[in-house]
């Protein structure tokens, strides 16, 4: 498999403009302004959303090839025969594939064999996926395992919970997926993300505090908000593990055998 030089924290979202039958390209969607490759010089990826343009050539922008960027695509596994081609193209050009849809295991196989090397993200984006996470992560393709939204929360518990209390149980399973594979923290925000700056810093504050670390945005004016809420948690995460250890150091070594007896 392909190994990245790092685990990029920000990730930018943009939508590619795509090409009619005869080859023509058509224009750009609202989601991809002309400014893209400016802005995506502010995240440390970019991610080119590709699940709606299989059977459409999708022409490639400039993002794909800034220097020092990562450039990944969002794909879900394709369903014909032209998708696949699609995909083994694709493969050779983006340095990893975010997957939707994934219901298991046999979906990231049939996608590594399209794209031999390509690292791959799944996207936990259903209950399905999320008891499969484990299995998701351990799998030889995978560097990371990347979240929806917590706007899809409610799904993963058929509306049982709130959003706030299935989003804080749902980032902690992934999270603890990810470190029982040795993987780095995953990514949130992916697909649909939050549209304001309040709720981007907020979301990513809370996936950072259970354990992710990295977040992906649509917009690029929300990147800082992102990459501050992962830093601040990063921080607050090593302040509690220095007070444990400081903790730790004032208790006497003979407290445990006292207790003991």
């Amino acid at each position: 498999m392909r190994l990245l030089p790092s685990a990029p924290v920000t990730f930018l979202l943009v939508s590619p403009a795509r090409s009619d039958a005869s080859g023509t390209p058509a224009a750009a969607p609202a989601a991809a302004p002309a400014a893209a490759p400016a802005a995506a010089l502010a995240a440390d990826a970019v991610v080119l959303d590709l699940r709606e343009v299989e059977g459409a050539r999708a022409r490639m922008p400039d993002v794909a090839v800034l220097p020092g960027r990562q450039c990944w695509a969002l794909i879900a596994p394709p369903r014909s025969a032209e998708g696949e081609a699609e995909l083994r193209r694709l493969s050779g050009v983006v340095d990893g594939l975010m997957v939707t849809c994934v219901g298991g295991t046999e979906d990231l196989d049939r996608v590594a064999a399209l794209g031999p090397g390509t690292p791959l993200i799944p996207v936990i984006d259903s209950a399905e996926a999320l008891r499969r996470a484990p299995s998701l992560a351990r799998h030889p393709a995978v560097v990371r395992l990347g979240f929806t939204s917590r706007h899809a929360c409610p799904d993963f518990t058929d509306g049982m919970l709130s959003v706030q209390s299935t989003a804080a149980w749902v980032y902690r399973i992934v999270a603890a997926a990810s470190a029982a594979a040795d993987l780095p923290g995953p990514v949130g925000g992916i697909c649909p993300g939050p549209r304001d700056r309040v709720a981007v810093a907020g979301e990513a504050a809370q996936t950072a505090d259970a354990g992710f670390t990295g977040y992906c945005v649509s917009q690029p004016e929300f990147l800082a908000d992102a990459a501050a809420a992962i830093a601040a948690a990063a921080v607050a995460s090593t302040r509690r593990v220095g007070t444990g250890r400081r903790h730790l150091r004032r208790v006497p070594a003979h407290a445990g055998t006292a207790a003991a007896t």
